[in-house]
């Protein structure tokens, strides 16, 4: 073994004995996964509702990928008095059955209007927008101005998923 392989292989070793580490046969063995009840948790899978406290999962609901950055819906958003604020300028959801409704609000910045209302969906999801009183769907690109948004998610057919992503200009 040259000289340098042997000075490598003497530095990789030493940090086990510098450490206090059992360097022996067993150093690839982690502890034991702690049971739920040690963890604190019951079995069932669980998720955040986004106000601290944890429901289980469904077990059929759809998982949705987010982007990073992207804001993450948070139930209960089932009515416009409940919408999710949107402050980021991109969002994801779960339309979780043929009768769930998700309302995002969200507001022009001053000096600005929409100018991009996409979205990526998953499954047989629809939107509304309505801007000062005002609905329609995300494809009447005329209708975009400045103010405050509510936007419906919602379908008549089975389960989905959903990203928006929103521009101003």
């Amino acid at each position: 073994m040259s000289r340098r392989l042997g000075a490598l292989a003497a530095a990789l070793i030493l940090p086990c004995a510098m450490l206090g580490a059992a360097c022996g046969e067993d150093d690839e063995a982690l502890p034991p996964e702690p049971t739920p009840e040690e963890a604190g948790q019951s079995q069932a899978p669980q998720y955040s509702r986004g106000d601290g406290a944890v429901d289980e999962r469904p077990p059929n609901l759809p998982q949705v990928e987010c982007a990073v950055g992207a804001e993450i819906e948070r139930e209960d958003n089932d009515t416009p008095e409940q919408a999710n604020e949107l402050t980021a300028t991109a969002f994801c959801g779960v339309i979780s059955d043929p009768d769930d409704v998700d309302y995002i609000t969200f507001e022009t910045p001053q000096g600005t209007k929409l100018t991009v209302f996409q979205a990526v969906i998953d499954g047989p999801i629809d939107f509304e927008l309505t801007l000062n009183g005002e609905t329609f769907g995300p494809a009447a690109t005329s209708k975009f101005g400045s103010g405050r948004y509510l936007v419906k998610a919602f379908t008549k057919g089975e389960p989905g998923t959903y990203r928006l992503r929103i521009q101003f200009d």
